[in-house]
């Protein structure tokens, strides 16, 4: 069903550009783009794009440096860009590119780092209804204190996990087609990742830069916007809001999904022309995909990986996000010496 959705949007998407816009009009947009307004926005998101390898150090727990964080973190992200791996998948096998950790060490954070990635939805989820619903004051401050309520609850959930997880095992055990035996493997990963983040401290900062991800995300596509030319309000920052709960800056997405998700929204609310929009959704992938090449690229080089490391990585993602059981084995002894 998902994939016949996705088709009929490509199908969409590309009558869109044959038939309705003028390609002239979205080169123009491009050309006639505030420069200082792009170069603002360009800095914002990769603020952001750095606050993830931060977020992905914090949540290791010092295992490794920033450094050898930002660069596992760009090899995912760069595969992530051209190929439809689970980010999970992807995040457990290319560490082992940019560091000396085995598979079942870093297994741990990447599943914690879902959860932050559901919270992400989430602000971007309570950003577009406050933004529904700018007029009222009442209602922006219940969802201000249902976020708070979320980062409340999770760090209570840090703090009881041993207690509460046989109910969240079968809580989950519930829906149909689950694993029993993934599943208890998720669980408790998920429950060594929360408690390696030790202290309360270190969990709040966590949620912190979170929620300066989410901000840098939906600031950087407000400036870029801006630049084209588009008149921001509240219209605006809700359909910016609902792409990124679509498309959140955990989960990147390739070039035509990116588009299927961003053209159509924005065209919904009528933020600008077709033009603008499609220049927007260009503007946007562009800027993210040069930096996660760029930043993948020298993650490799540094870590002085060869081609053929490069050309069978993507063997061992597709096994990896195919079966689960083949992951949990890979992770007894996997290093970056393969």
């Amino acid at each position: 069903m998902k994939k016949l959705i996705v088709i009929i949007l490509g199908v969409f998407l590309v009558a869109l550009l044959v038939f309705v816009i003028d390609t002239r009009g979205v080169v123009n947009a491009l050309l006639d783009a505030d420069i200082d307004l792009l170069i603002y926005g360009l800095l914002v998101l990769l603020g952001g794009l750095l606050l993830i390898s931060i977020r992905w150090c914090l949540l290791m727990g010092r295992t490794i440096g920033f450094v050898s964080a930002f660069h596992s973190n760009s090899i995912s992200y760069m595969i992530r860009m051209f190929m439809p791996i689970p980010l999970p998948a992807i995040r457990v096998t290319t560490i082992s590119l940019a560091t000396p950790l085995a598979i079942g060490e870093v297994t741990p954070a990447a599943i914690v780092e879902l959860l932050f990635g559901l919270v992400e939805r989430l602000v971007f989820l309570l950003l577009f209804l406050a933004a529904m619903q700018s007029d009222s004051r009442g209602g922006i401050f219940i969802w201000a204190a249902l976020l708070i309520a979320l980062f409340v609850g999770i760090l209570w959930l840090s703090h009881h996990i041993d207690d509460y997880l046989p109910n969240i095992r079968r809580g989950l055990s519930k829906f149909h087609r689950v694993n029993e035996e993934s599943l208890e493997f998720v669980l408790v990963y998920f429950r060594n990742g929360l408690k390696s983040l030790g202290s309360t401290w270190r969990l709040t900062l966590v949620m912190l830069i979170t929620l300066v991800i989410a901000g840098s995300f939906q600031v950087g596509y407000i400036l870029i916007l801006g630049a084209l030319g588009v008149d921001i309000g509240s219209d605006v920052i809700a359909a910016l809001a609902m792409i990124l709960f679509f498309i959140p800056p955990l989960r990147p997405s390739m070039i035509v999904l990116s588009q299927i998700v961003m053209v159509p929204i924005l065209l919904a609310f009528q933020v600008a022309d077709a033009a603008s929009v499609l220049a927007f959704s260009v503007l946007v992938y562009g800027i993210e995909m040069i930096a996660w090449v760029i930043a993948g690229m020298w993650a490799l080089i540094h870590s002085n990986h060869t081609l053929h490391d490069i050309i069978y990585l993507p063997r061992k993602l597709l096994a990896a996000s195919r079966n689960l059981d083949d992951l949990i084995n890979y992770s007894s002894g996997t290093s970056s010496d393969e």
